[in-house]
């Protein structure tokens, strides 16, 4: 069950990074996803979400441009690094 002390998340796809890693090769590409949570930008190539979360489409863009993102109270690990 979700612990309202806990912080929103929001995880989102870095559109440009995409763009610039098409036609590099995999071991250079940069990672594209964004956790961010306090005012703190996680980067990584791979999040899980320990929990219940929502895509959120049609509120005002987040500050980063991002118009979808995923939010969650829960627990979320980001290459390996746990963001609570």
């Amino acid at each position: 069950m979700a612990d309202a002390r806990r912080t929103i998340k929001r995880i989102h796809v870095d559109q440009h990074l995409i763009r610039k890693d098409i036609g590099a090769p995999i071991a250079e590409r940069q990672p594209v996803l964004t956790v961010q949570n306090r005012g703190r930008s996680t980067k990584a190539r791979s999040v899980r979400i320990e929990g219940p979360s929502e895509i959120v489409y049609g509120k005002k863009p987040l500050s980063c441009g991002a118009r979808v993102w995923i939010e969650t109270r829960e627990i979320v690990v980001a290459d390996g690094e746990r963001i609570v």
